[in-house]
């Protein structure tokens, strides 16, 4: 009797004292492996999407440094030309034009120009000369400064459309961008992309950002004579119309992108392609287009999270 009465005063079990510890343990440790299992697969999706983005970034800087290398290549061959004649007109720019057989996708191109080197004493004589040639007005714009020997001003742009025709006549020696650019391709002999400009195709007005790729030609080198600088041929661009050349631009697609002169920066933006909401989640690739380095920034679109 005694041990039985002893037995029935133990204390209740833990389970017995707190009955719903069972279910809400069990629930825990459901909860626990469900959030396990979506941060495990999140994770996943993560890991996916990026290695997708950077595939991406790939195809896009590759098709953007074709379009480069082959503007690059046209602006070699009209090197080649130029260097071999004393003196070339428009007719015969047109027709180096022609033979080339450009598309009508020029990949953002503006088209092909030469800018032929004035020494400061010879402008009014040039100004002069072109207008003969173009049978109309012809100034060269600014004027080289004091410090300057020449000016590189527009002598010829193809195709000859409205907004080339602005552009004629332009001293490209007097911007910095295009100036160091111009020293930089001269000093190295090869096709060099300035920085980031606005095209004077543009308008005084507008912030749509562009560059061009500039070739230096130079005279055929004489006996006891160094090699002189007679000009460069060069291709501008529109930045966002280089982009869109190369990237399909389906909205169903949404991923952002967006391209940077040399360093990552909101001042060094070029052209850029936003999705409609941000995810937060890019690679950046770095490049070179005609010798000069970019940053490319590719933005996986926002997806509902699990």
């Amino acid at each position: 009797m005694e041990r039985l009465v002893a037995s029935m005063a133990k204390p209740p079990r833990w389970y017995e004292r707190f009955p719903r510890a069972v279910p809400v343990g069990i629930f825990a440790l459901t909860m626990a492996v469900t959030l396990l299992s979506v941060f495990a697969i999140e994770r996943a999706e993560t890991q996916r999407e990026t290695a997708q983005l950077t595939q991406t970034a790939q195809i896009i800087a590759g098709g953007l440094e074709r379009r480069a290398n082959a503007s690059a290549a046209y602006l070699r061959s009209g090197a080649a030309l130029f260097a071999t004649q004393e003196v070339f007109d428009a007719p015969l720019f047109q027709t180096f034009i022609a033979q080339l057989r450009l598309d009508h996708n020029t990949g953002g191109a503006e088209g092909i120009g030469w800018a032929m080197r004035v020494d400061r004493g010879q402008v009014r004589s040039f100004e002069t000369q072109m207008k003969k040639h173009l049978g109309r007005e012809f100034k060269i714009y600014p004027g080289p400064r004091d410090d300057q020997a020449y000016a590189i001003p527009v002598t010829y742009l193809q195709p000859e459309t409205d907004r080339n025709r602005a552009a004629l006549g332009f001293n490209m020696f007097s911007e910095q961008n295009r100036r160091d650019a111009m020293l930089e391709a001269e000093r190295r002999g090869i096709p060099i992309a300035s920085g980031r400009v606005i095209l004077v195709q543009e308008g005084p007005q507008s912030t749509s950002p562009g560059f061009l790729i500039y070739m230096p030609v130079y005279s055929l080198p004489k006996a006891g004579q160094p090699r002189r600088l007679k000009g460069f041929v060069f291709s501008p661009f529109n930045a966002l119309g280089f982009l869109n050349a190369v990237v399909d631009t389906d909205p169903e697609q949404n991923i952002g992108i967006e391209i940077f002169d040399r360093e990552i920066a909101a001042a060094n933006l070029l052209a850029s392609i936003r999705p409609a909401e941000s995810s937060g989640n890019y690679v950046v690739r770095e490049m070179y287009i005609a010798g000069r380095k970019w940053q490319l920034r590719v933005e996986a679109p926002a997806t509902p999270a699990l």
